[in-house]
């Protein structure tokens, strides 16, 4: 929900519920990164941790003023700690490629490390993928799934706005209109009564 919580809103019961999720933000993070509270989470203990460090990567990247610029100095050091940790976690030749990038993006941003590291290069391999008309392999095989419009695309999208001193401008607009297209043919998808 990165994304919603950093919109301004205008209707008074969702920015009630905004403003409550926003203040839950910073607990929450301040318990995932503490070894000490009972709700830590290690992260880069267990495979699974890199796709959850991923969408907290992208949420934090989407919404900084929320999920960063305002936690105390221990909660953001942890928080580099468990995303550092899960830079040891190899990634599947699948979208998981993209939580390791969207990690090692986020740890330049906020000054953890001095590049973008094997970003460029995992976003190439996904961008490899693209098979048309708005999808792309979820690995080298194509797969009718959700990931394109969970994961793939977001994830492109946000590398490329973090990566565009590094990358060529067109495919970045080449991204976006991907990701376009997967809307359109994700809006057809959906009959009249809202079943898939």
């Amino acid at each position: 929900i990165g994304t919603w919580l950093a919109c301004p809103v205008t209707d008074p019961a969702e920015a009630a519920a905004q403003h409550r999720l926003a203040a839950a933000v910073a607990p929450a993070l301040a318990a995932l990164a503490d070894p000490a509270s009972p709700d830590h989470v290690p992260l880069g203990a267990h495979r699974q941790g890199l796709v959850v460090a991923g969408m907290l990567a992208l949420a934090v990247l989407r919404a900084p003023r929320i999920c960063w610029d305002v936690l105390p100095m221990a909660t953001r050091q942890g928080l580099v700690q468990q995303f550092a940790q899960c830079r040891r976690i190899p990634p599947l030749d699948n979208n998981w490629l993209l939580f390791s990038a969207i990690i090692d993006i986020l740890l330049q941003v906020v000054g953890a490390t001095d590049t973008p590291g094997t970003a460029i290069t995992r976003l190439d391999r996904v961008e490899s993928w693209y098979l048309g008309d708005g999808w792309y392999g979820d690995g080298p095989e194509f797969r009718t799934d959700y990931y394109n419009s969970l994961v793939v695309h977001p994830f492109i999208l946000a590398c490329h706005v973090r990566l565009q001193d590094a990358i060529a401008p067109q495919r970045a607009a080449e991204a976006l209109r991907r990701a376009q297209r997967h809307a359109e043919v994700l809006e057809r998808l959906i009959a009249p009564d809202g079943t898939m």
